[in-house]
């Protein structure tokens, strides 16, 4: 488990810290990270430079703070709707409305939701966007955080497949927003949840080419 830099948790820290980093969300829109300085950020959030430095040591500490933020809430959608697939991992798969499909929607309904943050996190140099994906992998202690015996029954490795599911999403994530996300959250989810067809189609079509 990765250890994070702990920070004032009262409701005012917590209150100037998403100002600014909303504000520095809005600066990265228009303009590259070097260039953005502590006196231009908290003049854009409207905090001061006691506040900045009560929570930061820096812009790239924010930009940190920034992106440790959006990581835990992506691993809390991973675990709350993934513990619910797991757990009725034997239901037939079927679309809309099942466990399984919430389970693939519902990280693209939290990135819709957060867009801002999302369009500036492909903007940056790559090194964000592994940092993004190697704090949401930091907290997966797979055993603890979720309920694996569906995935024994079905002799899958829980911890490979997680891994390459926050792979694969994040992979389709920079895919949508590069396209200006002309397509919804619920037709991103559906595709990547139709691969797992891709297991029942190949039984099928085993079943039928033995019966030939």
């Amino acid at each position: 488990m990765v250890d994070y830099p702990s920070r004032p948790t009262d409701k005012r820290s917590l209150r100037s810290r998403n100002a600014i980093e909303n504000a520095l969300i809005r600066l990265l829109k228009t303009q590259p990270l070097e260039s953005i300085t502590v006196t231009s950020l908290i003049s854009e959030a409207g905090y001061s430079r006691t506040a900045f430095y009560n929570n930061y040591m820096d812009i790239r500490d924010c930009l940190d703070c920034l992106i440790n933020r959006h990581a835990e809430q992506f691993y809390n959608v991973l675990i709350e709707y993934g513990n619910r697939s797991i757990s009725n991992i034997g239901e037939p798969i079927t679309y809309p409305g099942n466990v399984h499909e919430l389970f693939f929607r519902a990280p693209y309904e939290l990135v819709y939701s957060n867009k801002d943050f999302y369009s500036v996190l492909i903007l940056l140099p790559e090194q964000y966007i592994f940092a993004f994906i190697n704090n949401v992998l930091g907290r997966l202690n797979v055993e603890e955080s979720f309920e694996l015996k569906g995935f024994e029954t079905e002799n899958v490795n829980a911890e490979l497949w997680l891994w390459s599911y926050v792979w694969d999403t994040i992979g389709r994530v920079i895919f949508w927003i590069k396209n200006g996300m002309i397509y919804s959250p619920e037709y991103m989810g559906r595709q990547q949840y139709l691969k797992r067809l891709d297991k029942i189609y190949m039984k099928t079509k085993d079943s039928k080419d033995k019966s030939k």
